[in-house]
């Protein structure tokens, strides 16, 4: 029977309640895209339409340093950029000797899309109009390459708008100057013919120049085909707005207004302009734009509605004029369209302190404002919205269109100045259904689906004002459902089912969407897992003797045979014993805590912790079921469920200093710490030994008896600290230095210090002498009160070449004062480093003038270490004493000579380059860095022995940088990818629409394919190509020509070395490999989340998602390597060494004789691995590159932005 639930919320509404007026969070997350665009400073639209299948389609400007190009932008209906059309969703013009801008653009019934602006030639601007294929390609069947250049007066031309005729010529309209000594402008019409030439039949030539104007900014073409145009008229001190229409031939319409022309200025405004204008359905005319209004000449936005004759239409608004008035600082309308059901939408900007906001408002077809239209409370005017696209600065739209589904778009600028960019904007409207779109999700059996939200909801459309109701109209048959408001939920199939369930749901928003099918697939798996361990203790700290409960929990019931134990990551090999549980899905195991066993969170020892010792686990049928456990720590551990720390109580001993004399502390403190579970009070017997004698050389306080030799310390209840202190007697001239020890034994239940805790070092004085108890803490007394001691230190610091550390500093201190001063000498001696090669030799002489505690320093600069020498040392002595009496040198002893000090071999053999943005392009070798650019490039490829590198300057082409040479173009072009071989004599980059080219240090540029690939592999010699064509299939190319390896279209694809051997990631249809003689055999059915291959072509291992990570051989099949979910995966060449990136499991290392090992716990960004595997580059984000050959060395602060190895 199966197992229904219901939505666990009433009524089923979600919480998502759409506004007319709202931005629509369906684009680009938020509703607003900003567009930069890599290699162009500036970006800017100035029109936009939708197409039919909603994809949004602007044309504007891309400016790269002061050069401007005309550009048209489409974005997918999720806002994304269409990477399907232009160059990654751009299709950029060049204009032939010169730059220009797209003001308006227009799409043909075929997908074609046309747009008018200025260009640019030399200091003469003409008109421009051209015409993208639909892939955003120039169709080079419009006038030159895709562009027509109008010069249609001596001075200079714009074509603001543009229109296409129901034959599909092409109308554009704009202005001329007929003399170009004067600032005076005439309305310029022209109109061309399919193919992009002058219309002949359109006023003779093609070209008419009207007497209105001084320009126009919109034009229409009605469906008897005469040519509307509106934009605005120069007058004294005022203006006027300004329509006209002419004939299809061209000549003026005198049934329009006065001989073909309107012009309006109503009371009161003055500068009036049209921006924009539409055709209502009944032949109307609609248009906006600005005037100002009253004495302050406040700008404000107008809208105006004409009749098929040119008057103004009395019924709209008042006298045909509705004036919104904008609070702050006024405002236009720049663009305006319809809704289907006759609401008008404007669009422009409104000026506000500070800056500008853009807007979008609606009105009724009357001309009222709509007061439906705008988010609640976000809005200042009824019927507006309101966005400020970047704060602070100024916005406005420029374009607006209305989407097949009903949605407002609308364009224009964010921000101001040299950093304006590109603004896109999608805003939800009304009275549309909402859609609801089909989904599909995978389960394994026994497990349960949990889908977060936006779950359902994330790919459905849902525009309109209402609240949205999520309705399940069918539920699943196999299984239990549970649905929420946000359209996340979760699905738990039946224990006894595998195969294909469903459940169907709509949405509705006043509105009922048609159903949407949830398809769920639910995967057989051989016995139920292990899926989740937890323990009901509560969280805190146990102690000796405390019993612990765990339970295990299985996705089915099992039956346990026998007595298994979970191994327990205590520090002492504890296990959990099994106590009952068989025949349900959980199990309960108990630990009883031991002592030693010490763990901040409790946790079993690894994914293999649980042991069956002879017995068996196994499911209904009898099948012994999976015993592996998720990794510790990660979801589903007993360390991720818990906080339960072991801590068996622990005792020290320390001492606060070495020595003590007249010129130093008064006291040897000797401090007790105890740390663990248990606070009781605790008295401990300490036993005293040493050369000091208790009464004659020193006394003590703090303890609650002392003798000769033993006594006792109590920690107060609570306390974690006791201290007992040695005060110094007076001690002899030239007496030995003497000491007292203090050691313990642990009380009972207390672990001494060692594994867990260590105790600090014996403490000793000169002559040296130290003395080694467990639990033991040394401290002593200077001979004399005349003695002094000179102490050299120092020799404990290491010269690492990653920390940029070049010098060693050495102290030496004097512990009194000595009368009169003196001078010692020093000297540097070899180790096994070499003076003049390794470290400066340093030989000297030091002055004191004797006062107590007196220092002074002696450096030695390091030159460093080679990779391949083993860590080398040299030596700092102490020498002749000078410069006093005789009796007062000998009085003076010298400690710590000589010092030694450690210079390390450079940990990490690997070469490699890495972009490290503003800080440009570096070369990393074992003897260090050196900066190859300070360019910011986009991408990098280097040779295996360092000397060759290729990098992608972007709008600086593609470069080669060799070690004799420095750098050479290569390539002018903006490579989108490309591939360099191992050698570096041999280039292989994809140039997009100019196919995929191949460059050889001799004999340069020739073409491999005409096609735009997808994916680019070269062999190690650079004699072989792996490309991946897209639909052209995936091809390798050998011997000079290309052979078809596979039709079809690889999710990801990867090559060896030598080219002979190719795998293939086909989705579905699972991992292929291919081998040069044998061809193709499929390595697993599984749909792999991602997979490397050795250089050798040997070895592929690949992250199978739940499955693990996994390892395959030419000689075996596939092998688990961890069940872990990694995040990247790199392989060494010839397979024998694995890194994967864990995320919060860290990054890891595993080879086939060690396994796996941890090389850092951080989440990494980046990695890379040397061809032998030993050498690690990672990305530590804002913990910088970082090299591990052995130990991690720092190789620079800054965050990389890519890392290529050799």
């Amino acid at each position: 029977m199966p197992r229904r639930a219901r939505l666990n919320v009433e009524p089923l509404e979600a919480r998502i309640t759409p506004v007319a007026g709202a931005l629509d969070p369906s684009f680009s997350g938020d509703g607003v895209v900003t567009q930069d665009l890599a290699g162009y400073y500036q970006t800017g639209a100035q029109d936009v339409v939708v197409q039919a299948d909603g994809k949004v389609v602007v044309a504007g400007t891309a400016k790269l340093l002061e050069t401007s190009y005309p550009a048209v932008f489409r974005y997918n209906t999720d806002g994304s950029l269409d990477t399907t059309f232009g160059l990654n969703g751009v299709g950029v013009l060049t204009v032939p000797s010169g730059t220009g801008d797209f003001y308006s653009v227009a799409l043909q019934a075929d997908g074609k899309i046309v747009a008018s602006g200025t260009g640019r030639i030399g200091g003469n601007y003409q008109a421009l109009v051209a015409r993208l294929n639909a892939d955003g390609s120039p169709d080079t069947s419009f006038g030159t390459n895709g562009i027509t250049l109008v010069d249609a007066s001596p001075g200079d031309d714009n074509g603001f708008a543009v229109a296409i005729q129901a034959d599909g010529k092409v109308v554009a309209t704009g202005n001329a100057q007929p003399n170009p000594t004067f600032a005076s402008y005439r309305t310029l019409i022209l109109r061309l013919t399919t193919d992009g030439v002058l219309d002949p039949t359109f006023d003779g030539d093609g070209v008419a120049l009207l007497t209105v104007g001084p320009l126009a900014k919109a034009v229409l073409v009605q469906s008897d085909g005469k040519i509307v145009v509106a934009g605005g008229q120069a007058l004294p001190s005022s203006g006027a707005f300004v329509l006209a229409r002419v004939n299809v031939d061209g000549t003026p319409d005198t049934t329009f207004g006065t001989n073909g022309s309107v012009s309006t200025s109503p009371g009161g405004m003055y500068f009036d302009e049209i921006r924009d204008a539409v055709l209502l359905p009944d032949g109307s005319i609609l248009a906006a734009g600005v005037a100002g209004v009253g004495s302050s000449y406040r700008p404000t936005p107008i809208l105006l509605k004409y009749t098929t004759a040119g008057a103004l239409d009395s019924t709209f608004g008042t006298s045909g004029v509705v004036a919104t008035v904008l609070p702050h600082n006024g405002g236009s309308f720049e663009a305006v369209a319809l809704q289907d059901d006759g609401k008008i939408v404007a669009a422009g900007g409104i000026g506000i302190p500070g800056g500008g906001n853009a807007i979008v408002a609606r009105f009724t077809a009357e001309g009222q404002l709509d007061t439906t239209f705008g988010a609640p409370g976000a809005t200042a005017l009824p019927g507006a919205a309101m966005t400020d696209l970047a704060p602070n600065d100024n916005d406005g739209y420029s374009g607006v269109a209305v989407s097949p589904d009903g949605r407002i778009v609308a364009a224009g600028g964010a921000g101001g100045g040299s950093v304006r960019r590109l603004a896109v904007a999608r805003y939800d409207s009304v009275d549309l259904p909402a859609v609801a779109a089909a989904d599909e999700y995978a389960v394994d059996r026994y497990a349960t689906l949990t889908v977060a939200a936006p779950g359902v909801l994330a790919n459905d459309s849902r525009p309109g004002g209402a609240a949205i109701t999520i309705v399940v109209t069918r539920w699943p048959d196999h299984g239990t459902l549970v649905l929420d408001q946000s359209g996340g939920f979760t699905y738990t199939p039946d224990a006894d089912f595998v195969g294909t369930d469903s459940f169907e749901y709509r949405l509705d928003n006043g509105l009922p969407s048609d159903p949407a099918v949830v398809t769920l697939v639910v995967r057989p798996v051989a016995a139920p897992p292990i899926t989740g361990v937890s323990s009901p203790a509560a969280n805190g700290v146990y102690g000796v003797g405390t019993r612990i409960p765990i339970t295990v929990r299985f996705a089915a019931p099992v039956t346990v045979a026998g007595a298994p134990t979970l191994a327990l990551a205590t520090g002492t090999g504890a296990v959990a014993s099994y106590v009952g549980g068989s025949g349900t899905n959980t199990l309960t195991f108990a630990y009883t805590v031991a002592a030693g066993d010490n763990t901040p969170d409790l946790d079993y020892a690894g994914p293999f912790a649980l042991a069956l010792n002879g017995g068996t686990i196994r499911d209904a049928a009898g099948t012994d079921v999976p015993l592996v456990l998720a990794d510790p720590g990660a979801p589903g551990s007993l360390g991720a469920a818990n906080g339960i720390a072991i801590e068996t109580p622990v005792i020290s001993l320390t001492a606060s200093s070495n020595e003590v004399d007249e010129s130093g502390q008064a006291s040897l403190v000797y401090i007790f710490n105890r740390t663990g579970a248990t606070t009781d009070p605790l008295t401990v017997t300490f036993y005293v030994s040493g050369s000091a004698a208790f009464g004659t050389d020193y006394t003590q306080t703090g303890a609650d008896s002392f003798g000769p030799a033993t006594g006792t310390v109590t920690f107060p209840a609570g306390s974690s600290t006791a201290t007992v202190s040695i005060d110094p007697l007076a001690d002899e001239l030239f007496e030995y230095d003497e000491s007292v020890v203090l050691s313990l034994t642990p009380p009972a239940g207390y672990v001494p210090p060692g594994s867990f805790r260590a105790f600090g070092p014996a403490l000793v004085v000169s002559p040296a002498y130290a003395t080694a108890r467990s639990a033991a803490a040394t401290g002593g007394f200077a001979n004399g009160t005349g003695a002094a001691t000179l102490r050299l230190s120092g020799g404990t610091a290491e010269y690492d070449p990653g920390t940029g550390r070049t010098t060693f500093t050495f102290t030496v201190r004097l512990n009194r004062a000595v009368a009169g001063g003196f001078t010692v000498a020093y000297t540097t001696n070899d180790g096994s480093a070499v003076a003049g090669s390794d470290y400066t030799d340093n030989d000297g002489t030091l002055t004191f003038a004797g006062t107590a505690g007196e220092t002074h320093t002696i450096t030695v600069a390091v030159a460093g270490n080679r990779t391949g020498q083993p860590d080398e040392t040299f030596s700092v002595a102490l020498g002749e004493l000078s410069g006093n009496t005789a009796p007062q040198l000998a009085a003076i002893t010298k400690l710590g000579s000589p010092q030694t000090a450690t210079i390390l071999s450079s940990p990490v053999n690997v070469t490699a380059v890495a972009d490290l943005g503003r800080a440009g392009l570096w070369r990393v070798t074992p003897g260090g860095w050196a900066r190859l650019t300070a360019a910011n490039v986009e991408g990098a490829a280097v040779s295996a022995d360092g000397r060759a590198v290729v990098a992608d300057f972007g709008a600086g082409g593609l470069r080669r940088w060799t070690a004799n040479a420095g750098w050479a173009l290569l390539s002018t072009a903006n490579a989108q990818q490309f591939a360099m071989s191992r050698d570096g004599r041999t280039v292989v980059a994809d140039f997009g629409g100019a196919g995929l080219w191949r460059w050889v240090a001799i004999g340069g540029w020739t073409r491999l394919a005409t096609g735009d690939a997808e994916a680019v592999r070269v062999s190690a010699n650079g004699e072989t190509v792996v490309a991946d064509l897209g639909r052209a299939g995936l091809k390798r190319w050998a011997s000079g020509r290309w052979s078809v390896l596979l039709a079809a279209n690889p999710e990801a694809v990867a090559a060896s070395g030598d080219g002979r051997v190719v795998v293939a990631d086909l989705g579905r249809s699972g991992l292929w490999r291919w081998e040069a003689g044998t061809g193709w055999s499929r390595l697993t059915t599984a749909n792999v989340e991602g997979f490397a291959l050795s250089a050798d072509g040997t070895t592929v291992v690949a992250d199978f998602g739940a499955g693990g990570l996994r390892r395959r051989t030419t000689i075996g099949g596939w092998a688990v390597l961890s069940r872990g979910n990694v995040e990247r995966v790199v392989v060494s060449a010839d397979g024998g060494t694995v890194v994967a990136d864990f995320g919060p499991g860290g990054l890891r290392r595993w080879t086939p004789a060690g396994g796996w090992v941890v090389l850092t716990p951080a989440n990494v960004q980046n990695v890379a691995v040397s061809r032998d595997g030993r050498a690690v580059l990672a990305d530590f984000g804002p913990g910088g590159l970082r090299g591990f050959d052995g130990r991690w060395v720092a190789l620079s602060p800054v965050d990389p932005e890519g890392i290529w190895v050799g």
